[in-house]
């Protein structure tokens, strides 16, 4: 049975917690930062502020290079637990958001709205220098380095620089493609077969035959692209209107009846043109009746 003693410091401790903890009342009280703009906390580094401390606590990992969260499958580490929470969908292959058009599965919002640019032909970034236009950021920051000259990735072999990660990946086969050169044009390989599959295409052989029209080709490849003539076969699907074709490039040609592949747009006439060189011209003909005006 609780003492007269016991029973009074337990009603103090209570009144402490209900003084210490802010009750629900009183953050009702206070209007949202997100509503009225205000940002208490600042960066040290940058100076660059957050309406929300744990925001700014993220931030301020990009400074200090600490990645807490880690993936348990392959050891990679993340700054904020979402990310790492987007990366698990790789392992998964959970995709929660869908497109309503072509019903195609993201697994991230900002991958389902740049999806949804090619059903609505938005193009919101462009270029201040030549007016061409983008769906991402990321393409018109990559377009930039061909003005600025800027190349970010470079060869550790031969020193040449490269605007992308890809474009580096691809060179780099150049220099792991192998032993294996063709004599002629002096492109490597990686085995000898694929060389010799290669030089097929200097002799004129054509070894690999079709087995319904006796058709011959000078790779298996294209015996197999040659192959859907005769059993239908229709793998590449447009994600727009479900048509089928036989081949990628049949189907990229399909793709721009959907999408508007005008990049290049004229401020004066409001006219497109699908090149760069177009619009230059386009543009002289708005310089002249300037001129004569």
């Amino acid at each position: 049975m609780p003492t007269p003693c016991s029973t009074t410091r337990l009603s103090s401790t209570r009144t402490v917690r209900r003084q210490t903890l802010p009750s629900k009342r009183v953050k009702r009280r206070y209007p949202s930062r997100c509503r009225t703009g205000e940002k208490p906390f600042a960066c040290q580094v940058c100076e660059r502020k957050f309406a929300d401390y744990s925001n700014m606590k993220s931030h301020m990992r990009i400074h200090t290079g600490e990645r807490p969260y880690s993936c348990q499958i392959c050891q990679m580490q993340f700054r904020r637990s979402y990310c790492l929470k987007v990366h698990m969908r790789k392992h998964t292959g959970e995709r929660p958001f869908g497109c309503t058009v072509c019903s195609k599965q993201f697994a991230t919002p900002s991958e389902l709205k740049r999806h949804m640019r090619i059903h609505n032909g938005e193009w919101p970034y462009a270029c201040e220098i030549c007016r061409m236009q983008f769906r991402s950021t990321y393409r018109l920051t990559v377009h930039m380095r061909k003005h600025t000259g800027e190349s970010l990735r470079s060869c550790d072999v031969c020193s040449k620089n490269f605007a992308t990660s890809y474009e580096l990946k691809r060179h780099m086969r150049v220099h792991d493609a192998g032993p294996f050169f063709c004599e002629i044009c002096k492109m490597p390989f990686r085995s000898a077969y694929c060389l010799k599959v290669h030089m097929n295409f200097h002799t004129g052989e054509r070894p690999f035959s079709c087995s319904v029209c006796s058709k011959n080709f000078v790779s298996t490849s294209h015996l197999q692209r040659h192959m859907r003539t005769h059993t239908g076969e229709r793998p590449y699907v447009c994600l727009i209107c479900s048509h089928r074709f036989s081949q990628s490039y049949h189907l990229a040609e399909h793709v721009q009846t959907h999408i508007d592949s005008r990049p290049f747009w004229c401020e004066v006439c409001k006219l497109r043109f699908q090149r760069c060189e177009y619009f230059t011209a386009h543009m002289r003909s708005h310089e002249a009746e300037q001129l004569h005006g």
